[in-house]
C-alpha cells in the first residue's frame, strides 16, 4: 500500500510540476470514472487554471463519492465533492 500511494504523490508531483502543460490531464482526470482521480484532478487545476477549476466544480457538486484523505498515517474519508468545495473555496472567493 505504502508504495502504491508513493507512486500516486509522485505522479501528482510530477503533473504539478509541469505547469500549464498538465491542465489538459488534469481536466480528464476531474471526469475519470476513479474517485481519486477526480479529487487529484480537481486538486490540481486550483493550483494551475482557476476558470478550468471553477469550470469542473459543477461536475463534482453531485459527486458523494467517498475516497480516503491521508494525512501522515491518519485517514479521513471525505467526499469528493467536499475536496473539490475546498480546494476551490480560494479560487472562487478570488
Amino acid at each position: 500500500m505504502a508504495q502504491h500511494a508513493q507512486v500516486l504523490i509522485d505522479a501528482f508531483e510530477t503533473l504539478w510540476l509541469a505547469g500549464d502543460a498538465a491542465v489538459p490531464l488534469a481536466t480528464q482526470l476531474c471526469r475519470s470514472g476513479l474517485p481519486a482521480a477526480r479529487a487529484y484532478g480537481i486538486i490540481l487545476l486550483s493550483g494551475l487554471d482557476e476558470l478550468a477549476a471553477k469550470r469542473e466544480l459543477p461536475h463534482l457538486e453531485d459527486d458523494s463519492t467517498t475516497v480516503v484523505v491521508l494525512s501522515g498515517c491518519i485517514g479521513m474519508p471525505q467526499t469528493v465533492r467536499e475536496i473539490a468545495r475546498l480546494s476551490t473555496q480560494a479560487v472562487l472567493s478570488s
